[in-house]
């Protein structure tokens, strides 16, 4: 009996630390359905949001836990943890400066807002 009793202990610690080892996903960033890993989402949820804005839907939204805005045909995405405890004035130039930032790919430090 003793021995099923350590048996039975051994292989759950096993099975317990084989599934230990998650995935830990960045500020921003998605798993999407193939089993990659996506900045906002995946590109066919991309593609789907500017498409819908270009048959007159959104522009811009909450997608997950992240604010997108679709600009120039891209789809940018700022984590709302970025916008969290912010001014109306200091969301607003973040997410300005994520827009110029990805349409002209010109770096504006968004800390200084």
């Amino acid at each position: 009996m003793r021995r099923l009793i350590w048996t039975f202990l051994t292989m759950t610690l096993v099975l317990t630390s084989a599934s230990a080892s998650a995935l830990t996903l960045k500020k921003g960033e998605v798993l999407g359905s193939d089993g990659q890993v996506y900045t906002g989402a995946s590109p066919e949820q991309q593609e789907r949001l500017v498409e819908r804005a270009k048959n007159g839907g959104d522009i811009a939204g909450v997608h997950g836990r992240n604010v997108y805005i679709i600009a120039d045909d891209k789809v940018v995405y700022v984590p709302t943890t970025d916008l969290a405890g912010k001014t109306k004035e200091s969301v607003k130039n973040i997410i300005t400066a994520n827009v110029v930032k990805e349409v002209t790919e010109f770096d504006i430090d968004t800390d200084l807002f």
